[in-house]
């Protein structure tokens, strides 16, 4: 599993406030790594909201097209 990209937005620059950031990050890996990986962020002390959205590369799908492979990702 490895990170490909990652993004961070600050949301609050006052100083004198707890500062606020968006974190996102794009991972490529087995989806129970990855799940696991995104578990143990999300779970982190200061991490106030997280969520996983997890994606198939399209080309992933073609070749289960081609292969007769029928998964949820194919529908």
């Amino acid at each position: 599993m490895g990170v490909l990209s990652r993004i961070g937005i600050a949301l609050d620059s006052d100083l004198l406030k707890r500062f606020a950031c968006f974190e996102g990050l794009i991972v490529h890996g087995k989806s129970a790594q990855v799940k696991q990986f995104a578990d143990r962020l999300i779970g982190l002390k200061g991490a106030q909201h997280g969520r996983l959205v997890m994606a198939v590369p399209a080309n992933s799908l073609e070749r289960c097209r081609k292969r007769g492979h029928e998964n949820d990702h194919n529908r």
